[in-house]
């Protein structure tokens, strides 16, 4: 963004871009990271030992599921004032997360859990998780500056 803004003739562009770049969060963002890399993790295990160990199918309200936890970890996320967009750039990390874990489980042959050959969601779908999670820090910024107005 810098860049783009040294090569316009727009003086007040480039300073809300410089703005801009300056305000995201990357700290929060990589908070949001670990968080949602271990969501995936731990899904993936559950998985494992719910389902994958026993023989089971995955059940058919698995993806909507986990589209619900996280808008809720993305409204936990802005409650504590973590920005949209570093809630939903966090959010990003669940697919790694997830493929780590798979990975980590393909290492032990014949292990306890049943090691599958890829997460239970589409790698397309993690998108909608970055959206979710955006939308629900936003949301919840948007209460919290309600409340404290109606506080006043």
């Amino acid at each position: 963004m810098e860049n783009e803004a040294v090569s316009v003739q727009d003086s007040r562009w480039a300073m809300e871009t410089r703005l801009a770049a300056n305000r995201f969060g990357w700290r929060q963002a990589l908070s949001a990271a670990v968080v949602f890399a271990l969501l995936g993790a731990a899904q993936e295990l559950l998985l494992s030992l719910v389902f994958r160990a026993q023989g089971d199918s995955l059940p058919d309200q698995l993806w909507p599921g986990v589209l619900a936890v996280a808008f809720a970890l993305g409204s936990g996320l802005g409650r504590w004032r973590f920005g949209p967009l570093e809630a939903g750039a966090g959010a990003l990390a669940f697919l790694p997360g997830a493929w780590l874990f798979v990975v980590g489980l393909q290492a032990f042959p014949n292990g306890p859990l049943g090691a599958p050959n890829s997460p239970a969601f589409d790698n397309n779908d993690v998108f909608a998780l970055a959206v979710l999670a955006a939308l629900g820090a936003a949301l919840a910024q948007t209460w919290a500056q309600r409340r404290q107005a109606a506080a006043r």
